[in-house]
């Protein structure tokens, strides 16, 4: 598949510790690489930040946002909205 369109992922976090790994190994093994990856942190209370961090310290396609806590994913997406490049949105 060509690599011509900027595809962007929303991932909200809210200690999400448990799945974070897996879902984020999962994304960044994807063979489509035109991708970036906006993920909000809603003020997780777990090692959510430090996972999301770590995935971003080796992989610039991943992007943190870090937040007050809102409550409700739609407060997230409002907040990632903006910050969108892609041509697609996730």
């Amino acid at each position: 598949m060509k690599n011509d369109k900027l595809i962007t992922i929303f991932i909200p976090v809210y200690n999400g510790e448990k799945y974070l790994q897996q879902t984020l190994t999962s994304i960044k093994k994807q063979t489509y690489t035109n991708i970036e990856i906006l993920l909000v942190d809603d003020s997780s209370c777990d090692s959510s930040l430090q996972i999301i961090s770590e995935y971003a310290k080796d992989d610039k396609r991943f992007k943190i946002f870090v937040k007050e806590n809102g409550g409700m994913v739609a407060n997230s997406m409002n907040f990632v909205m903006p910050k969108i490049n892609g041509d697609y949105f996730f």
